[in-house]
This record gives structure tokens, sequence and C-alpha cells, in this order.
């Protein structure tokens, strides 16, 4: 019984302990299904009832109108390969009308520490913007310290690819 019970704790720390996927084959998912992704940010866009959704949880928000809805956008994230859809609207005098939608692809920790790498349209050309991301990680990380950043590769027209690492 032991032997099962550590094979499992093992199991399950191995699974949490996956690489993000590549730039490559993030870009690679967006283009086979961009359609899709145009067709989900010009949905969360227009949406006012519903601001974020997970492949599985249903947040207080959700009401039960919109129960066919979330059922169609949870279709489209599975084809998508996205865990989770959030929108931001700002309101701020100085980013006014700036909406940003992350659709994550992959994401490990972040209550306090961990990573994220998610698909991002905007309206606004986000701060931190490099050629690869996977490579600009590898280069922050080269330097043995204690690294936090967002970091965006432009992938079209308003879409990034977003990393978030956080130690």
């Amino acid at each position: 019984m032991n032997k099962i019970l550590s094979l499992l704790c093992s199991l399950i720390l191995l699974s949490a302990c996956g690489s993000p996927p590549t730039d490559e084959s993030l870009i690679k998912k967006f283009q086979e299904h961009k359609d899709l992704f145009e067709y989900m940010a010009t949905a969360f866009q227009e949406e006012n009832d519903i601001e974020r959704l997970s492949a599985k949880t249903i947040y207080p928000e959700h009401s039960r109108e919109n129960i066919q809805k979330i059922k169609h956008y949870r279709e489209n994230m599975k084809k998508m390969n996205v865990s989770q859809i959030q929108k931001i609207v700002f309101t701020q005098p100085k980013n006014q009308g700036r909406i940003s939608i992350y659709f994550t692809a992959y994401s490990r920790g972040l209550g306090i520490s961990g990573e994220s790498k998610s698909y991002l349209y905007t309206n606004t050309q986000p701060d931190l913007i490099v050629n690869n991301l996977d490579e600009y990680y590898q280069q922050r990380r080269a330097t043995n310290q204690f690294i936090s950043y967002f970091a965006y590769r432009p992938i079209a027209d308003n879409w990034y690819l977003v990393h978030i690492v956080d130690d």
C-alpha cells in the first residue's frame, strides 16, 4: 500500500514539473486555429456577463442563463488547447479603453511563485517585447538570480505570446 501511495505521489509531482510549451508549438497551434482565436477574442470583447472562464471551474458570476454559452466557449477552449480565458478591461484614465484577453496555454504555480505561458489579444502594445520568449527565459535563468517578468512576443496583429515568470 505504501509503495502505491509513494508511486502516486511521485507521478503527481512529476506531472507538476512539466516544462512550458515552446514558442514555436504555441505559434503553430495559433496558426492552425487563428479563426477560432479571433472569434473568441471578439466574443469576449463583447461579452458583458463572463470575464473569466476556465475549463472546469464555475465562477460566482456564471449564471444559469449562461450555461449554453459557457459550454460553447469551453468546446472552443478545448480545440484551442487553452485552460483559461481572462478579460481585463482597464478603467484608469491613462489606460482607458484598453482591453486585454489572456488565453492560458500553460501554468504552474503563480500563487506565490510560478510560471505561465499564454496567448494575449490586446488593443495596445505591451511593454517588454522580445523576439523569442524561450531564449529570453534561458538568458535570464543563466544569471542564477531570482527572476520575475512579463515578456511578450508578437505573433499577429494585436496578438502576442506572453510568458510570466515569478521565482
